[in-house]
């Protein structure tokens, strides 16, 4: 019933709902959203999607791969770092601590 309605207001304001972005349903095994995302099991219900952390890795390789300067790399880094220390708690989200480095 809440999808359905869910549906018809969106319909109603002529919102266009791409079919591979959009999913309107239970939340019950979390989504995203800003690229973060919102899982009730994860500790604090909040950690960077993994499409987020992988397109920064991706990002990266990519600066490497044309010979950016550590300057550079650093200037690429520094605000993606300053995003995610002021949605997440990095303490709950060891993927993060992996690829930091």
């Amino acid at each position: 019933m809440a999808i359905k309605r869910a549906n018809a207001i969106v319909s109603a304001y002529r919102i266009e709902k791409p079919p591979d972005k959009t999913y309107i349903g239970r939340v019950d095994h979390g989504f995203d959203f800003l690229g973060y995302q919102f899982d009730q099991n994860a500790r604090t219900g909040l950690v960077i999607a993994d499409k987020t952390l992988n397109n920064h890795q991706e990002r990266l390789r990519d600066l490497a791969a044309h010979g950016a300067e550590a300057e550079q790399i650093a200037n690429y880094k520094k605000p993606w770092w300053r995003w995610v220390h002021s949605g997440v708690d990095l303490r709950n989200d060891e993927r993060v601590l992996i690829n930091r480095k």
